[in-house]
């Protein structure tokens, strides 16, 4: 850490800050629900699902073994402000990058995507070591679990999302929640029962199509986006909230989008 914080300047400064948001929660649901709703309703499915659980696998492995950050310590340079909380180890940014941006190689796999993605992979995991905010260790054991998690979560998307036992993946969550007792596990567990329960709903009732003119994807997808926002301004940030803007995600949205569809093209 002290080496590669020895090259800190202010250019590098700003550019790790802007790296190290391609891994920030919100930017991967920006892309997920991109791809859900106007893309791949599919692959929407399947990385979002990635995104939830690699987040839970991250936080039940934080709280095992509870390492406290870098921030602090003595020769250490924190370039984050407000500093993150909770603990070290794994890298949250560098799994979930990781888990992403594996999948999207796997699914895609062009030679470009794949210097796209182990670029940002690497990018941003270097970005949390010079920002101060994780250990190497933690970047390296993040990214090694993101990678793993692709396939473990891949097999039980097929054998138990569509395979219509989706519901026995919720009762090791739900017994995380008398061991792992923080708020981000909360959170996480909300959003896995929510998403379960909207992909159940969608398969069976919605069957949405995502096909649309260019107009109309933009308008879907802003559509989309404002009521995630007014559900996550309105509700606090706890397991109802998470569950309420999974499921607006996964059931609600699309839905919605098939009625206004079905409404535009009846009067045409």
């Amino acid at each position: 850490m002290n080496f590669i914080q020895s090259f800190s300047n202010e250019f590098l400064d700003n550019f790790f800050k802007i790296v190290t948001m391609l891994g920030n929660g919100y930017f991967f649901l920006f892309v997920v629900t991109l791809i859900l709703w106007c893309i791949n309703k599919d692959l929407g499915y399947r990385i979002g699902f990635l995104f939830i659980t690699t987040g839970a696998i991250n936080n039940v492995l934080k709280e095992i073994f509870k390492v406290p950050r870098p921030i602090g310590q003595e020769g250490i340079r924190s370039s984050i402000i407000p500093n993150p909380g909770g603990y070290s180890f794994p890298s949250g940014h560098a799994q979930t990058t990781s888990s992403f941006w594996t999948h999207i190689m796997i699914e895609l796999q062009r030679k470009w995507i794949y210097v796209v993605g182990m670029s940002i992979i690497f990018l941003v995991g270097l970005s949390r070591i010079y920002l101060g905010v994780h250990w190497p260790a933690d970047v390296l054991a993040g990214t090694v679990i993101g990678i793993v998690w692709v396939f473990i979560a891949n097999w039980l998307f097929h054998a138990f999302i569509e395979g219509s036992s989706s519901l026995a993946l919720l009762i090791p969550v739900w017994l995380g929640l008398l061991f792992v007792q923080t708020v981000e596990y909360l959170k996480i567990s909300g959003a896995l029962t929510g998403f379960i329960i909207g992909y159940w709903l969608e398969s069976k009732y919605i069957n949405y199509n995502i096909k649309a003119s260019l107009g109309k994807q933009a308008v879907k997808f802003i559509i989309g986006l404002i009521g995630l926002l007014i559900i996550k301004v309105l509700v606090s940030k706890s397991f109802l909230g998470y569950f309420l803007m999974s499921i607006w995600v996964t059931a609600l949205a699309p839905y919605l989008f098939k009625v206004v569809i079905r409404s535009e093209e009846a009067l045409l």
